[in-house]
């Protein structure tokens, strides 16, 4: 992902929708919301499904680090609003 960051924003969104469904599939939504508190959430209207199914699971687990994650992706989406 560091890699497609400095390419352009086109080829880091690719990659995180890629990484995404990836994560999702394998129920590793930790490591999906640090992704995304490290890189930022885009707007784009079709992720907002996956950002609503995110938050929903990361509440469900209540791990406190992802938890933090979560907070700061959120809150950086805002801030793109």
């Amino acid at each position: 992902m560091d890699t497609a960051q400095n390419q352009s924003a086109e080829t880091l969104s690719k990659v995180l929708r890629r990484y995404a469904k990836f994560t999702m599939e394998s129920g590793k939504f930790g490591d999906l919301v640090a992704a995304y508190a490290s890189y930022g959430m885009q707007l784009i209207p079709e992720n907002v499904k996956l950002y609503k199914t995110l938050c929903l699971e990361i509440f469900v687990e209540c791990e406190p680090k992802e938890v933090e994650n979560l907070r700061v992706a959120l809150y950086n989406f805002y801030k793109l609003l």
